[in-house]
């Protein structure tokens, strides 16, 4: 067996013993060593480095199980302590610092304590860059960004990515460039190579564990949460707190759909803490949909009309109501709870996941076990179909709430599945749509019952819309069992 090989073997048995996230390591270092490879020429990079930084990279966040808050420190102290075969106490050393500079808010090079005692600080710190930006490139942790090309004719080089499911990681790595372009004498820009945008994540396989599958949606989905958040909270953006509910509720669908193979983890505690959050943003919610349906119908009425006075003054009532609404999302989205929520999301992803996915190695094919859940899931929306007689009120709603898992469930393996189950996700989100539409009616019926601040002609409206919505919720039901 030659070197290489054995510094490999040792590094994963070092990751397996501290519960490493792999998937995020090893495709953080492939980045580091493709622009490595790119750029050393022009830069003149020593070739032995390349192997520093693999190494490097392989590790970098490998003290995030036993201290994730000081993942990086920790990792260090625990490589310096390890009885490495496969390299010396100065190539420790220099890996053990190229390591510390990963983070983006990592130490400037006169300010990195690891380089101190090194003969080349600057060395160690060139290569810290390069790991410090692919880690960024990664920040999605879903291995989304793929280096299309890199021209290093010109000043700044130029990177193209193609990250089109999480364009943040394009962000990142142009925010992670900084340690670079103090080290370098030619700059670096990262510039999205598409603006198109899908849905569909990369790399992903018929062949592979149903729980990485897992990881990556759910990462997916937390990404969303924390890129909404900041916009939630401010109240300026109205979308911002839907999303976030959506990507919540898609989470919770996850855990539920993967419950099995998650059964001795605590999964189930991380669903029912992110329903709690989800109940305590319902009805800000609610009263934006209030809201944006009021401000309609008063754009729709002239000046002159009488009642745009009245629904102008019930319009100012509502939004002071929606005021208080919205520091009810100030409150839960800021609270410490929450914080330990995302947290413990984090490491359930990062840690728990990927141990499960060492432990399971027969769970089998993602395409077989997607294809069982999904048959599950419209058993159910079938036996919950054949006993409704009525989408208005409760029924409807809680019908909803089952065609909404059943599309999300659908959505989420159609890329492994045939084109039915695509197809079938567009079934249902129209039926879920129009579902909502009805709740909605039905909601705004319930808030105007006993206010005299209401005209008459919007209760006319509500039921008008409510006759409408419940028209087309039968239609879309209807077109969903003919073709089920």
């Amino acid at each position: 067996m030659g070197m290489a090989s054995r510094r490999r073997l040792e590094i994963q048995a070092f990751c397996r013993q501290h519960q490493n996230e792999d998937v995020h390591t090893e495709y953080v270092t492939q980045l580091a060593l493709t622009l490595f490879d790119a750029v050393n020429s022009i830069l003149r990079l020593p070739a032995r480095d390349r192997i520093l930084l693999e190494a490097a990279g392989l590790l970098h966040d490998v003290g995030y199980a036993a201290d994730p808050e000081h993942h990086m420190q920790c990792g260090v102290n625990l490589v310096r302590a390890a009885r490495w075969q496969s390299f010396s106490l100065s190539q420790t050393a220099m890996i053990t610092a190229i390591m510390s500079l990963h983070q983006k808010s990592g130490p400037a090079v006169a300010e990195a304590p690891a380089l101190a005692g090194l003969k080349s600080p600057i060395r160690a710190a060139r290569l810290g860059a390069i790991l410090r930006i692919a880690d960024g490139l990664d920040q999605s942790h879903i291995q989304d960004a793929c280096i299309k090309s890199i021209c290093i004719d010109i000043d700044p080089i130029i990177v193209r990515v193609k990250s089109h499911v999480s364009p943040q990681n394009v962000v990142a790595a142009n925010q992670r460039s900084n340690l670079w372009h103090e080290v370098f004498p030619v700059g670096i820009s990262f510039i999205p190579s598409s603006s198109k945008r899908t849905h569909r994540l990369p790399h992903l396989k018929k062949s592979d564990h149903p729980l990485e599958y897992f990881r990556r949606y759910a990462y997916r989905s937390l990404k969303g949460m924390r890129e909404n958040e900041e916009d939630a909270i401010a109240g300026e953006d109205r979308e911002a707190l839907h999303d976030l509910r959506v990507q919540n509720r898609r989470f919770r669908t996850l855990l539920q759909m993967f419950r099995k193979p998650l059964v001795n983890t605590d999964a189930e505690a991380v669903r029912q803490q992110l329903a709690d959050v989800a109940s305590g943003l319902g009805p800000a919610r609610d009263r934006d949909v209030w809201l944006d349906r009021l401000k309609t119908w008063l754009d729709d009425l002239r000046e002159d009309d009488p009642i745009h006075n009245t629904l102008r003054t019930y319009w100012e009532v509502q939004k002071k109501e929606a005021e208080r609404d919205q520091q009810a999302v100030r409150t839960v989205l800021s609270s410490p709870a929450y914080r330990a929520l995302l947290c413990d999301c984090t490491y359930f992803l990062r840690i728990t996941v990927p141990e499960c996915i060492r432990q399971q190695d027969a769970a089998g094919r993602v395409d077989k076990v997607g294809a069982e859940i999904l048959k599950r899931q419209l058993k159910k929306l079938r036996n919950v179909l054949r006993q409704t007689n009525d989408v208005t009120s409760e029924t409807g709603h809680e019908l909803r709430k089952h065609v909404r898992r059943s599309r999300y469930v659908a959505e989420t393996f159609a890329p492994v599945l045939d084109k039915r189950v695509k197809r079938l996700g567009c079934q249902l989100r129209a039926v879920a749509d129009a579902l909502g539409q009805l709740r909605d009616a039905e909601l705004g019926l319930a808030r105007i019952q006993d206010n005299l601040l209401v005209p008459p002609l919007i209760r006319q409206w509500l039921r008008e819309e409510k006759e409408k919505a419940e028209m087309d919720a039968w239609k879309a039901l209807q077109a969903l069992k003919l073709r089920r």
